[in-house]
């Protein structure tokens, strides 16, 4: 929470409160909030869906009309894409070689399907 406090005195200096303009300088707190939506699963499954075509998945033949509750925890704690997916560490946000898909499972957080 200092590092956070800090980063964001850094830029207010105490005089002000940070405006959504000010969301550049604030690279911490906000990898501190995905990195907590990836931890924290208010619900560990997802609302139901219904395929609208046949599927497969990992070789099992998902029929049309066939219900589908995606696992949202697993996904946010897959050990092939988090390192150490049990630890609370917001730094997994800020750098690494596979960011790109680390950020798209940490959408996992808001759910699926059309909107």
């Amino acid at each position: 929470m200092k590092r956070m406090q800090d980063e964001i005195d850094s830029f207010t200096h105490g005089s002000r409160l940070p405006e959504f303009s000010d969301e550049e300088n604030v690279p911490y707190l906000k990898a501190f909030i995905k990195e907590a939506l990836r931890f924290w699963s208010f619900l560990p499954l997802a609302v139901p869906h219904y395929l609208s075509v046949d599927d497969e998945y990992k070789g099992y033949f998902l029929p049309a009309k066939s219900m589908v509750i995606p696992n949202t925890w697993a996904i946010k704690h897959n050990e092939d894409v988090f390192v150490e997916p049990y630890s609370f560490n917001p730094e997994r946000f800020l750098t690494g070689n596979n960011l790109e898909v680390i950020n798209a499972h940490y959408a996992a957080s808001w759910g699926y399907g059309r909107r």
